[in-house]
């Protein structure tokens, strides 16, 4: 079978068949893994960090059982946030995933169920919920502090793709502290785009990392383990 510029040319007929989108392609992420893309070679060196870093990782400043929900990335679910959950729960914080599976994107559905996700974690704990959020989690996270201000107590991102996902939707940053961590070299999300407007109780933080490895990188959690033991309005320390 011929392939020209608008797709394969069937035989016989001269006609080509032009490609049609899936619905629900394979993710990125998966396809470069099966590549062996050379970015995942920098993610599992970051795992690694992570494993090898991990005891001097305690030595942060530590939580006394503050909620934290941590909200995994697009087409990821809570497998791959258990990294850091279990190192905010070995620094004394009680982290919980979203436990609504694979985040299939900002369907009018999953954010309902993020929200009353948040409303149980309240209801459990009755206090404020911190919450973290890899990538389009972090504009779920964003998203929940926007509705359910007096549920959250700050907000941290993690190569989360703000300003033009915001945009898109009309929606003004959340009314409650939040601090951006993004990286020059993700590789997926324009660094650009998660580097929210200055403003009172906002705050941009860069680490070196993969778009991937941001949910264990260790500079990370060194940057997330500080902005939950201190006063959101108080600026992160990485000394």
């Amino acid at each position: 079978m011929a392939i020209d510029e608008a797709g394969p040319v069937l035989p016989g007929t001269g006609s080509s068949v032009a490609f049609v989108p899936m619905s629900n392609p394979r993710p990125v992420w998966r396809s470069r893994l099966l590549r062996l893309d050379p970015v995942w070679l920098r993610v599992f060196g970051e795992l690694a960090a992570f494993v090898v870093a991990l005891p001097f990782l305690l030595l942060l400043p530590r939580g006394h059982g503050q909620p934290v929900l941590v909200i995994p990335a697009y087409t990821a679910s809570d497998t791959v946030t258990i990294p850091l959950r279990l190192a905010l729960r070995l620094l004394g914080y009680r982290p919980s995933g979203w436990d609504l599976g694979v985040n299939g994107g900002l369907s009018d559905a999953a954010i309902a169920a993020s929200v009353r996700r948040l409303e149980e974690l309240h209801r459990r704990h009755d206090v404020p919920v911190d919450v973290v959020g890899w990538s389009l989690g972090g504009v779920f996270g964003r998203h929940l502090a926007r509705v359910r201000s007096d549920m959250v107590g700050q907000v941290i991102t993690l190569g989360s793709p703000l300003r033009s996902m915001e945009a898109k939707r009309g929606w003004a940053p959340p009314d409650v502290p939040t601090t951006s961590i993004y990286s020059k070299s993700d590789s997926v999300v324009d660094w650009t785009d998660s580097v929210d407007d200055p403003g009172p109780g906002r705050e941009n933080v860069e680490v070196r990392g993969t778009h991937y490895g941001l949910a264990h990188n260790p500079r990370v959690i060194v940057v997330v383990a500080d902005r939950l033991a201190k006063d959101p309005a108080t600026p992160a320390s990485l000394d």
